[in-house]
């Protein structure tokens, strides 16, 4: 980015040419994802709102790359009313198509492949201000910011391409099983009735309401179950929807998957994963079968267990004989 030579220096008050320009490489520098050391070194200039609004001056008169900065972008995504709709708009047309090139020590929560959070808030109240001045630069957002805003559209109650919703779908199922996810990570604006509403993001019930707009139930169960497979996810919880629509199979892929937190770490994750299993629809003994074959090929103990004991519960609420191989292998 090149700043404008036509443009006057953009003076603020109560500090020093020097000084900001100094300021303005300084926060360039900040790696912090979270946006607490840039916020620091601003607030030793000004204080109260003025941060935010030393912050917004800087992107106005393009002294700031925050399109390349997490932390900055995470602080300014809080307070997206402070600049003119112009100036959102023009950050937006600015925002990268890969989060890579973005100066962060630890990696964004995305909601779509390369859109994160604060990208969705900027890109929200940009169209919510003035929507006619973002649509009329469409052509030069990048690819991830233009499918972020076909995602935002339909938050706001317009109907978008069956082609970007299945798409949309299909990166929503892919963000939510890496890292962390998105759920319980905050929440997504919608517009209803010409008024933004802040819809907090803490149930799968929550996240169902989110995939609704984007296609079927069943189009979001098949593409949640695929996305945990990849066992991306950290913590169990994420993939609650999919551990009641897998498979037999599948779902004991995805109990002995994860690749950096145990399924079992806690008392609270091991209740999570029975609560999920109740919601199940399994035959007895296919359940069994897979429990057993976990158990023949060394699996984790506590995964062919709770799936045994689970086929057990089966058979007795049917009124069937509990098989004698299941019951010698949790009872031998």
């Amino acid at each position: 980015m090149v700043p404008d030579p036509n443009k006057p220096f953009p003076s603020f008050p109560g500090i020093g040419d020097r000084a900001l320009k100094n300021l303005a490489a300084r926060l360039s520098e900040m790696t912090d994802v979270n946006g607490q050391d840039q916020d620091r070194a601003i607030g030793k200039k000004v204080s109260g709102l003025e941060v935010r609004k030393l912050m917004w001056h800087l992107v106005e008169f393009e002294l700031l790359e925050v399109e390349r900065n997490a932390g900055l972008l995470r602080s300014l995504s809080k307070v997206t009313r402070t600049p003119e709709p112009h100036v959102l708009t023009e950050l937006v047309t600015r925002l990268p198509a890969s989060l890579d090139k973005m100066n962060s020590d630890l990696s964004p929560t995305t909601v779509l492949d390369e859109f994160s959070l604060p990208m969705d808030y900027i890109v929200f109240d940009a169209y919510h201000r003035d929507r006619d001045h973002l649509l009329s630069r469409v052509d030069e957002l990048a690819p991830n910011i233009r499918l972020g805003l076909t995602m935002i559209r339909r938050r706001c109650g317009e109907e978008i391409e069956e082609e970007d919703s299945r798409e949309i779908l299909r990166q929503l199922a892919a963000n939510q099983t890496k890292g962390h996810g998105f759920l319980f990570m905050g929440g997504l604006f919608f517009e209803v009735d010409g008024k933004v509403k802040k819809k907090w993001l803490k149930t799968h019930e929550d996240l169902r309401e989110l995939t609704d707009l984007f296609g079927t139930a069943e189009e979001w169960n098949e593409l949640i179950v695929a996305a945990s497979l990849n066992a991306e996810w950290v913590n169990i919880t994420q993939v609650g929807d999919a551990l009641v629509f897998a498979t037999p199979g599948e779902l004991a892929t995805i109990l002995t998957g994860s690749p950096s937190t145990s399924v079992f770490s806690t008392s609270t994750l091991s209740d999570f994963v029975t609560d999920q299993l109740k919601e199940r629809d399994d035959d007895p003994a296919d359940l069994m079968e897979v429990a057993l074959q976990l158990r023949a090929d060394e699996g984790p103990k506590e995964v062919w267990e709770l799936l045994g004991h689970r086929a057990w519960q089966l058979f007795r609420e049917a009124d069937e004989a509990v098989p004698q191989k299941l019951k010698k292998a949790l009872y031998p």
